[in-house]
Parts: C-alpha cells; sequence; structure tokens
C-alpha cells in the first residue's frame, strides 16, 4: 500500500524594472522532475527528484556570437585558472550562440571547431593536461582561420585569449593578430599572473581591435560580453534554498554552499556575479524524502538590477508530495503473571509490537477469543479480569499510521483458586523472520511451550487457519515454507505425556507479490504485450549496448546546462537521467552473476528450456515475491554459451512504482504479469527490447 497525492507546477515570475518591454529583466523558472517519487526507505524508484531554477535573461540577443576559446596547456599558466575563465565563459552564451575550443602548448591544435554544445566544451576543458612551451601564434592562426571560414555573417565573432603572452615555438603572434583586425575579429586577451607579458599581450589585443585586461575578475568577462551585446541584467546574484528536515539533499550540479538551518533545516545557496541578456543560468540539485506528505521548500532571490537597485523576491515555491509503499506493522504481546488465576488481574505489554517505517496508532484487544475486539487503546498496556477458569486465546490486532494492520494471538490458561499449575501444558512458539517473503523459509520455534506434569510428546502445526493440523514432529523447531502472501494464521498444539494439549495461535504476514494461480513459467516467453519505444536520444548512449560513467557524467552535464542531446534537438529530462542511471547501474553491478554457478547460490534455479531470442531463464523466486527494486532482478537471461546477457523485473499492480525511467504500466505484458527486459549485450532492437536476435 501507498500513498499517492498529486504534484506540481511549474511556476514562472519575472523579477523587472519599470521600463519598455526591452528593458533588461531577469526571468526565474522553476521545475521539478518527475512529479512523483517515493521515499527513500520504500525500497522503491524513482526515489529521488531534481529541481531545476533557471534564471534567464531578457531580452534575447539581437545577434548570435561565433567565438574560439584559446585554452593555454603552457608550462608557465595556472592551467585550472584557464579552464575556469573557459567554463565561466560559456555559462553565459545563448543557445544559438557558438563557441570552438583550440588547444595549445608546444602545438595547437583544434579540439572543438565552432559548435552549440556547451557540454561538450565543458569536457574538453575539464580533460585538458598541461603541456610545455607555447605556440601562441599557431593557436591565434587556427582561430582566425576557423572563425573567417565557418563564422557566421550575422554573428559577432570574437577571441577569448587567457594567457601570460609568451610564444615560444611556431608563427609569430602580432602578425596573427593584425589579421585578425582585417578580418573584424577582436581578440580579449586576459593577463593570468602578475608575470603575465603585458605588453605582447596589449599589442596582440590592439592589432586585432580587441581590449586587454590585466588580470582576471567578474568586471572583465562582464565587459567583454557588453562587447558581444550581452547587457547585464542582474549582478551580485544571491539566490538561497531552505530544504526542510524530511527533504535529503543528494548533490547540486552546480556547486551550492550548504549549511544546516532551523529545525534540522538544510540551507543551499549559490552566488552568481552576472547574469546577462541572452543566458540561462541553471541551478539544479537532487533531493529525497525521508517520510510521505507534502514537503514544501523554500527559495529566495537578491541582486543588483541595471540601475543597481536591489531586488530581493521570494520564489514561488513548489509543493513535492512523496509517496509512501506502507510495510506492515508486526504485533506481539506479554502478560503477568504467566499463570493468572481467576478473578486475579491481568496485564498485557505491546511494547514489543512495532512499525518498521512508522508508528502505531492502535491497539484493539479481544480477549475472549470471539472475533470481536472488545477495547481499542492508543498506549500499549491494557489490563484484564478474567472471571472463568479456562483457556482464552486473545488476540491483538495493532495498526499503523497508514492503516496498515497486524494480528497476533497468545492463549491464556486461568486456573481456579488451589489448582495444580503444572498439570496443565502451555503453547508458546516464535518465528523468524518476523515478516517472510513467500518462497523463504520460516523457522518456527516452540522450545518456550511448557509441558506441564510430564513431557511434551508432539508439536502440531496448522499452517494455513482451517482447524487441520498439517504437520505433526516431535522436536520443537520447524521450518515452513508459504507459497503466497497474505496474512496467515499458524496454531500449534501440543501434547504431554498425559495426554493433556494447549494450543497458541499467531498470524504470520507473508511478504509476495504473485497472485494465486499465477503461471510463473509463462515470464519466460518471448510472446510479449506491447514493447516500449526506443527515443532517439537513448541510442546516442547505448549504441555501444551500455551507459558508460562517462556517457553518465556527459548526460548529467547536458541536462545541468539545458543542451541537446548530439544529432537531436532533444533536452533531457530528470526521468532520461534516471533511465541512465539505472543502466549505468545494470552494466556494472549484474556482471556478478556472470557465472551461472554464483547466480544459483544465491536462489536462481533454471525457468524451462532454452528460449531462442532470449536465452535461459533463471528465476529466484524470493526476489519474484519482494517489493520491485532496481538491486534485484528476478529474471536472469543465458545464452547458449552460459553468458549473462540481460535481466527481468516482473510487476504484477501497475502502480508499483517505476524501474528505467518507465513505470510499471506501460511495460510489455505476459498474462497478469508486467515484465520488464533489459538487455546487457548490444541489441539492435534497443535495450529495452522483448528478445534479442544476436541470442543464440
Amino acid at each position: 500500500m501507498y500513498t499517492r497525492a498529486k504534484l506540481f507546477i511549474i511556476f514562472v515570475i519575472a523579477l523587472t524594472a519599470t521600463g519598455v518591454a526591452q528593458t533588461p529583466q531577469l526571468l526565474v523558472e522553476s521545475l521539478v522532475d518527475p512529479q512523483e517519487i517515493f521515499t527513500k526507505s520504500s525500497g522503491q524508484s524513482p526515489d529521488s527528484a531534481a529541481i531545476k531554477i533557471l534564471l534567464r535573461g531578457l531580452p534575447a540577443p539581437e545577434r548570435p556570437i561565433d567565438v574560439v576559446f584559446l585554452l593555454d596547456r603552457s608550462a608557465s599558466v595556472n592551467l585550472s585558472t584557464v579552464k575556469k575563465i573557459g567554463k565561466e565563459f560559456v555559462q553565459h552564451l545563448h543557445e544559438n550562440d557558438r563557441i570552438a575550443v583550440v588547444g595549445f602548448a608546444e602545438t595547437a591544435e583544434m579540439l572543438l571547431p565552432l559548435s552549440p554544445d556547451r557540454a561538450q566544451v565543458y569536457q574538453i576543458i575539464d580533460g585538458a593536461q598541461p603541456g610545455k612551451k607555447t605556440a601562441l601564434g599557431e593557436a591565434l592562426a587556427l582561430a582566425i582561420d576557423e572563425l573567417v571560414n565557418n563564422g557566421r555573417p550575422e554573428a559577432f565573432r570574437a577571441i577569448i585569449l587567457p594567457s601570460d603572452g609568451n610564444s615560444l615555438v611556431g608563427r609569430l603572434p602580432l602578425p596573427e593578430a593584425q589579421r585578425a583586425g582585417e578580418n573584424n575579429i577582436p581578440i580579449y586577451a586576459l593577463g593570468l599572473s602578475g608575470a603575465a607579458n603585458r605588453v605582447a599581450l596589449s599589442q596582440i589585443a590592439q592589432k586585432s581591435g580587441g581590449a586587454f585586461f590585466g588580470n582576471y575578475n567578474t568586471q572583465v568577462y562582464e565587459s567583454i560580453l557588453k562587447k558581444l551585446g550581452r547587457q547585464a541584467v542582474a549582478r551580485f546574484v544571491r539566490l538561497t534554498v531552505t530544504l526542510p528536515e524530511q527533504i535529503i539533499f543528494e548533490s547540486a550540479f552546480e556547486p551550492a554552499q550548504v549549511r544546516r538551518g532551523a529545525k534540522g533545516a538544510t540551507v543551499l545557496e549559490w552566488n552568481l556575479p552576472v547574469v546577462v541578456a541572452g543566458e540561462t543560468r541553471t541551478v539544479s540539485f537532487q533531493i529525497g524524502a525521508r517520510q510521505s506528505g507534502s514537503i514544501t521548500p523554500k527559495a529566495l532571490i537578491e541582486y543588483r538590477d541595471p540601475k543597481n537597485k536591489l531586488q530581493r523576491e521570494s520564489i514561488p515555491t513548489v509543493t513535492l508530495t512523496v509517496n509512501k509503499i506502507n510495510k506492515p506493522p508486526v504485533a506481539a504481546f506479554r502478560f503477568a503473571p504467566e499463570t493468572p488465576k481467576i478473578n486475579e488481574r491481568v496485564c498485557f505489554d505491546a511494547r514489543e509490537s512495532r512499525d518498521p517505517d512508522g508508528k502505531i496508532v492502535q491497539y484493539a484487544w479481544d480477549f475472549d477469543g470471539d472475533g470481536t475486539f472488545d477495547e481499542s487503546v492508543t498506549e500499549p498496556q491494557i489490563c484484564r479480569v478474567f472471571e472463568s477458569v479456562g483457556n482464552f486465546n486473545v488476540t491483538l490486532r495493532v495498526t499503523d499510521e497508514d492503516g496498515a494492520t497486524a494480528e497476533f494471538t497468545k492463549t491464556v490458561t486461568i486456573i481456579g483458586v488451589g489448582q495444580m499449575v503444572s498439570a496443565i501444558p502451555r503453547a508458546q512458539f516464535t518465528f523468524s523472520p518476523a515478516a517472510p517473503n513467500a518462497g523463504e523459509p520460516v523457522t518456527f520455534d516452540a522450545s518456550a511451550s511448557q509441558s506441564g506434569n510430564g513431557a511434551i510428546t508432539q508439536y502440531e502445526w496448522d499452517w494455513n487457519g482451517d482447524g487441520t493440523f498439517d504437520e505433526t514432529v516431535t522436536t520443537p523447531i520447524v521450518q515452513h515454507t508459504f507459497s503466497d502472501s497474505g496474512p496467515r494464521t499458524v496454531t500449534l498444539r501440543v501434547t504431554n505425556s498425559q495426554g493433556r494439549t494447549a494450543e497458541f495461535s499467531a498470524i504470520v504476514t507473508v511478504i509476495g507479490r504473485v497472485p494465486l494461480g499465477f503461471d510463473i513459467n509463462s515470464l519466460a516467453t518471448t510472446e510479449l504485450t506491447g514493447e516500449l519505444s526506443f527515443p532517439d536520444w537513448l541510442k546516442y548512449y547505448t549504441r555501444d549496448g551500455r551507459v558508460s560513467d562517462e556517457e553518465l557524467k556527459d548526460a548529467a552535464t547536458r541536462f545541468g546546462i539545458g543542451v541537446y542531446v548530439p544529432g537531436t534537438r532533444y533536452l533531457l529530462t530528470q526521468q532520461d537521467l534516471e533511465t541512465l542511471n539505472h543502466l549505468n547501474y545494470s552494466y556494472k553491478n549484474f556482471s556478478r552473476y556472470r557465472d551461472i554457478s554464483a547466480a544459483q547460490a544465491e536462489g536462481y534455479r533454471p525457468l524451462g528450456s532454452f528460449v531462442s531470442g532470449l536465452g535461459q531463464v533463471y528465476l529466484n523466486e524470493k526476489i519474484l515475491n519482494q517489493p520491485l527494486a532496481l538491486t534485484t532482478p528476478p529474471l536472469l537471461l543465458y545464452d547458449s554459451a552460459q553468458r549473462l546477457v540481460g535481466v527481468r523485473y516482473v510487476g504484477f499492480k501497475p502502480d508499483e512504482g517505476r524501474l528505467f525511467g518507465f513505470s510499471v504500466e506501460s511495460w510489455p505484458r505476459v498474462g497478469a504479469a508486467y515484465v520488464l527486459t533489459i538487455w546487457l549485450v548490444p541489441n539492435p532492437n534497443g535495450p529495452f527490447a522483448s528478445s534479442n536476435p544476436n541470442v543464440k
């Protein structure tokens, strides 16, 4: 059972200065993806969401920018500073702008021609390694050729050069700077240290019609962007988000300052020096939730507008409603005295009862075994006086805060005054695990039973509560496996050597998902109804049959800064990142089952014969009856060479959750089951196809 709720709005607010429509302004948008998540303790997916806050500088630029960034890797510069400058400059570009990267040390090379792909620019800059000498003239030549040959006539063209100005190998930089000026390509040179050759950098900038800046700071790139037609719409931007205690902060794409707030809250803060017209600055962070319910983060933005007036606004917040897979409570109680007499006060203590994911809110007691609960209280302790002798089956029913219940029964034997207690046996048992899965052996231990006079000669067990004892043994410990889920009333009857008997009953709540009568063998069929679509963007990341860590990082970068997947006009969503994360996990972590013997050691068994296009299917029934979880696929697929080629997940209810970004109700069907196949080897039909023609 889980609590569902609707979630969510995308909201837009405009923080503007007064004036005409073209007045520079900051547009703030906020969204969350996906719209429904589960608590972290549920074991369900998705259990996290991404919140994105977009800061858009308006108006849109009238002309695009074509710019080349010169990545100086020479030994005389601080490469980390060069990288910082490049990445900060990229953040301020519009989606119609293009940037190229030329790297240089002892040689120069075009690392990326003019491209709108900012994620690729980030990767190239991040991956740069230090070199030795400085071929500055060669780098300028490559940059100028790229802008002359491939630059757009309508675009602002420019070269960004953070360097120390030295040139030790190759052609001279000044003639190239002259050529840049002749082609209306300004060079904006930035000195990286006090040891920079200021004269050389100044001459390069002057001959090209650009500008030289003796050091690097916020005002520098703001000045360069202004020369390229991009006016500042906000300066000294401070964005603060407060997450209440029940929210778990997981990560942020753009690094945030994280501190503890009042009442256990987490406070995230970002400081952005400037936002210019035409740019979209994205702050993206990942959250999970400890508990279900409505959760409302608070967000506040402060900045200086173009008139240097301080603006301070609360951003309309998003209410995130979290679903919860409720785990049932466990009922248990003790009573004292252990051998109560007629008209004696007997006290019952249910403090051993528990709820694994919440709290118990009600304790209901049936003292005479007639099926009617005589008293319902909110505290775990209660007392009762029995006015007649005999055996009374006392049942406790506990209810948790989500409405789930569990029951537990014990036999209380009331004796008369002066009656011999030892002549009456007493039945008692415990079982482990407390909430077993269907198909999992459960150990029942009746060692606490008392014989009265003589000894206990037999233990009889009724496993299904039908009044017929299914198994008789002479030892107190026995195992039993329940084939399907649900509450099961188990009754023990003990008999002593004098022929006297006593009974004890308890309810065992068996966790499982497989419907009664479902043909498990059907899970090996290739006759699935429907098939998940295989979008073009996913082909880019699974073209080699797997999603690597590098590809995952690429996707996260594209998502964070809002750029298209190569070869498409598609922007990734949080659900897409979930899909890629799950595929990446599958490829890396299920390799432990490559050896079939390892799978068998964990409880997998072959299911039917080899199926063409699918493989030999191995099933773990215990996992099949457990809640849906990414880490535990119930079915493993092997080819004829006993090579692990795929896994299968199975759902039986459309609202069980989702994996790989797809809700269970959208999975292909096998009768009453929903089945999702994941291929761990290349499949021309896609990673979610029902069969694989390459499997033989």
